[in-house]
């Protein structure tokens, strides 16, 4: 388990475009370029649907809405991994390889054991973790790469292992994608209106393959935890406060000043340490990074917020130990409250014991039991417990995407302190820290492109202020969590059996 806040809200498995280690603008031939100006509306082949999800002071918020602000959040996961699958499709037919139901089932299941060990593909699809046909073309994506490599690197079947080597399927997914004009949505030049993407051979043989809103949904929906819909609902809410304020103020954020300010961090950042590298390091993305920017934007408009060089210095001072670097090592044990795999809450008695197992394991770590020991015996973070519950990524004041509570109680220990027990949004934890990496010092903050990060942080710091004072005032109604989990079992394209390209 990762402690970090949902922020794109996919139960991203071991998706074939992630498994790369990579992500999916690593696997473009050339990087489009960003246009300033707002895509047009997305277009569906049919309606969606338009049940109440919310009331935020009287204003409706529909599973329409949600869904639109999940595709737009999301957007490119879903659209990368999609190319990913329709190239595949094509590369099957021209290598004339051919995928069985028997190696998809054994993807799935190991798909399943890295996510969810001890349960089954069935548990997790009744569950409404993920849908079958999804969890089926994650799997189909990645046995179908590697039968590929085995075949162009002429690799004998019992040289071959069930799941090949990342890196080397990685490089040949960029191989085969240089091969195919993909027009991707937000990027020059852009597919059709209305369109996610469109992928043609360069060759000018075979058809030109559309990937559509529709289909985007349907993969969202196919991985998005039941739990997780909540998370989206309330950032959905908190965005349609913004929108209010703007209207009070009789302002408007035009999507040109998001996409422009999009295209000069694409510019600042060049590769190979690029924009999103850096997004990735930090726990956010791009289309987390462009909410968050309308909102800077929104709280600026309303307020009328003037930046002053005084207000950014007196900001800087009292966080130099988070802008100098200081960060701690800790390590955690877990009593969890809610289904890691689904993201739903245990009933009462679980939290309860839960709690109590925390109270107990805290006071025998602080009596002189091995820490470790209790986390590999205790812990039900099965990501850290084999490790003596040993965190691998340091911990800094703010950022990086963590569980604010869990974030906060490790920052503040000291070497060898032991705390209480934690309340986090997965569970009960108790935290040891294991070594605190102090500030580092000499950084010259007069430097315009580190002002300029220390002026991000300032104004997100703000707006986050300002848009929590707003939530506190406002009237706001949501409708019960199964009703909204209802969407994951809906189907939104056309397309819902396997690719008909696939070889028979």
């Amino acid at each position: 388990m990762k402690l970090r806040k949902i922020q794109s809200l996919l139960a991203l498995l071991t998706l074939a475009i992630s498994a790369t280690g990579q992500g999916g603008a690593d696997t473009r031939a050339a990087a489009p370029t960003t246009r300033p100006t707002a895509p047009p509306p997305f277009v569906y082949a049919n309606a969606l649907p338009t049940a109440t999800v919310a009331t935020v002071n009287n204003e409706v918020v529909t599973q329409a809405r949600l869904l639109e602000f999940l595709l737009n959040a999301n957007l490119q996961q879903a659209m990368e991994n999609l190319v990913l699958a329709n190239v595949l499709e094509l590369e099957l037919v021209k290598n004339g390889i051919a995928i069985d139901d028997a190696e998809i089932a054994t993807e799935r299941d190991a798909i399943v054991a890295r996510i969810s060990p001890g349960r089954k593909v069935d548990d997790l699809i009744r569950d409404g973790v993920f849908s079958e046909f999804e969890i089926n073309r994650q799997a189909r994506m990645a046995r179908g790469w590697d039968k590929i490599v085995w075949k162009k690197q002429n690799i004998p079947e019992e040289k071959r292992t069930e799941q090949g080597n990342p890196m080397i399927r990685s490089i040949f997914m960029r191989q085969a994608i240089a091969d195919y004009e993909v027009r991707r949505r937000g990027t020059e030049p852009a597919p059709a209106p209305g369109l996610v993407a469109q992928i043609t051979q360069k060759d000018g043989k075979g058809p030109t393959i559309n990937v559509t809103a529709d289909q985007s949904i349907d993969f969202l929906m196919g991985l998005v935890k039941p739990g997780a819909l909540t998370t989206a609902a309330e950032d959905l809410i908190q965005s349609v406060i913004v929108a209010q304020e703007l209207k009070k103020a009789n302002a408007v954020v035009d999507e040109s000043e998001i996409e422009g300010w999009v295209q000069k961090q694409m510019q600042r950042y060049p590769p190979p340490f690029d924009w999103p590298t850096i997004l990735k390091m930090k726990g956010t993305s791009m289309d987390a990074e462009r909410e968050r920017m309308r909102r800077i934007v929104g709280w600026k408009k309303c307020s009328q917020a003037v930046i002053k060089d005084e207000d950014v210095e007196a900001f800087l001072q009292s966080n130099l130990d988070y802008f100098n670097g200081r960060n701690v090592n800790v390590s955690h044990i877990l009593f969890a409250t809610r289904d890691l795999a689904s993201g739903l809450d245990f009933a009462a008695e679980v939290q309860t014991k839960a709690k109590e197992g925390a109270e107990s394991v805290s006071m025998k770590a602080r009596e002189g039991v091995d820490f470790g020991w209790l986390a590999e015996n205790y812990s039900e973070d099965t990501s850290t417990k084999n490790a003596k519950g040993l965190m691998t990524t340091p911990i800094k004041k703010w950022g990086g995407g963590l569980d604010p509570a869990f974030q906060k109680a490790a920052y503040a220990l000291k070497p060898g302190e032991i705390s209480a027990p934690i309340k986090s949004q997965f569970g009960w934890h108790v935290i040891r820290c294991e070594k605190v990496n102090e500030a580092r010092s000499g950084q010259d903050w007069s430097k315009p492109e580190v002002r300029d990060y220390v002026v991000d942080e300032y104004e997100t710091v703000k707006m986050r202020a300002w848009l929590d004072a707003i939530r506190a005032k406002s009237e706001v109604k949501v409708v019960p969590l199964a009703e909204i989990v209802k969407l994951k079992s809906m189907t939104f394209s056309r397309k819902t059996e396997k690719s008909e390209m696939a070889p028979k």
